[in-house]
């Protein structure tokens, strides 16, 4: 088998010099330390914490996955080509409301509210699964046939049309900024925050500020996702005894997203104090699901402990902690969600050099999630460190290697 060379070490090095700047100089900018920076850029060091990464990639002025990813990572080798992307730029950025044009949608017929729901869901159920590539190409359409839907639905409907307008731009944010697409994934954003203003109630705009938070947090503006997390939890605060399931779900995946946003400044009190309200309301919520505005749960709440652990290089607190996650009640997480799960817990144990559980993690969440996995830049990370270790690989990781195209 052909060595396996990490590309962040290369990509590093090739940006730095690009930017003319030395080993120094990017350590000022960034925060990192120069002797990880060398290490990176000479083999040593295969891989980073995340948020050295976001750190690294921000001071250079690269979008995340330019940093990290190899070839066969990038976007266009991905399932979703370059004419998906233009068409989903375009629906992003359409210049309708300024010139009165034609929206996307494939025909002039406005839909029905059954069947733009209907298509909303199937979508949001997709989105869930990972199959960015089928999404990518139905969010297009969406996005036209529900932004013409607000105009031209009867009074009482307008409402709803808002709601699902809202959903699909949220879905076209996650998906651009998990390609690394972050100023995209900013403006989609912003549309569905938009569109939440004329939506049913507070809900809708609570899940734009979901995806906000997040796409921050991948920007590396730790501070502004805290409090764009926290300004909407307070907003909608729901009361612990007689909210709905929706709220509480909503509330508690706001204080989830503090968490992580503020973990990666290395305040590991404070994000325990969020995870601490979160769990409160995921004990009020009482099962594990999905809706159209958040993922939330007992499992969530335990998930994130465990992987905030890993983020503050606490890694046997975080294997610790894994063993005490609850499995699924009344429900089940998405299969990204779950699988980002396993990405964390496989890095956790390849530092602790546990190295049959670092490829059994891997494994499973490639079979869970096999399509987004190979977004996940983390996956090929792992990989290509397990590659190195001195022994003959496994089957399953020569496997992996040859799924995630790091060979």
């Amino acid at each position: 088998m052909a060595e396996a060379r990490s590309p962040i070490g290369e990509n590093l090095a090739r940006i730095r010099k690009a930017r003319g700047r030395t080993q120094e100089e990017l350590a000022a900018r960034s925060g990192v330390s120069v002797d990880v920076i060398a290490r990176l850029e000479q083999g040593r060091k295969k891989g980073a914490r995340w948020s050295t990464l976001i750190k690294l990639a921000n001071a250079l002025g690269v979008d995340l996955v330019v940093l990290v990813a190899p070839a066969g990572l990038l976007p266009q080798g991905n399932g979703i080509g370059n004419g998906d992307l233009t068409s989903l730029r375009q629906a992003i950025t359409t210049t309708t409301d300024l010139f009165g044009e034609e929206d996307l949608a494939e025909d002039q017929e406005v839909p029905s509210l059954p069947d733009l729901r209907a298509s909303v869901n199937r979508a949001w159920a997709s989105y869930q699964n990972g199959e960015f590539a089928l999404v990518s190409r139905l969010l297009p359409g969406l996005i036209g046939d529900a932004r013409r839907a607000t105009r031209e639905w009867r009074s009482h409907d307008v409402a709803t049309a808002h709601t699902l307008l809202a959903t699909a731009y949220n879905m076209a944010a996650g998906i651009t900024v998990m390609l690394g697409h972050q100023d995209l994934a900013f403006t989609a954003v912003e549309r569905a925050a938009a569109a939440s203003r004329a939506a049913d109630g507070p809900l809708p705009a609570a899940a734009s500020m979901i995806f906000l938070s997040w796409i921050l947090l991948k920007q590396g503006r730790y501070q502004e996702a805290e409090r764009v997390a926290l300004s909407m939890a307070e907003r909608i605060e729901p009361s612990f005894t007689s909210a709905s399931r929706t709220e509480l779900a909503t509330f508690g995946n706001l204080m989830v997203n503090a968490s992580c946003a503020v973990v990666r400044t290395g305040n590991g009190e404070r994000a325990s104090d969020h995870l601490s309200v979160a769990r409160a309301a995921a004990s009020r919520y009482g099962v594990d699901r999905v809706d159209q505005w958040s993922v939330f749960g007992p499992r969530v709440v335990g998930m994130y402990y465990a992987s905030n652990a890993v983020e503050l290089a606490d890694i046997e607190q975080a294997v610790r902690l894994a063993e005490e996650v609850p499995p699924p009640s009344g429900g089940a997480l998405p299969p990204t969600w779950e699988a980002r799960y396993l990405l964390n817990m496989a890095y956790a144990h390849s530092e602790l050099g546990n190295d049959t559980e670092t490829v059994n993690l891997l494994w499973q969440a490639r079979q869970i999630a096999p399509e987004w996995v190979r977004y996940h830049p983390l996956s090929a990370t792992i990989v290509m460190e397990q590659l190195e270790r001195p022994r003959k690989p496994s089957e399953r990781l020569a496997l992996l290697a040859e799924h995630l195209r790091v060979l």
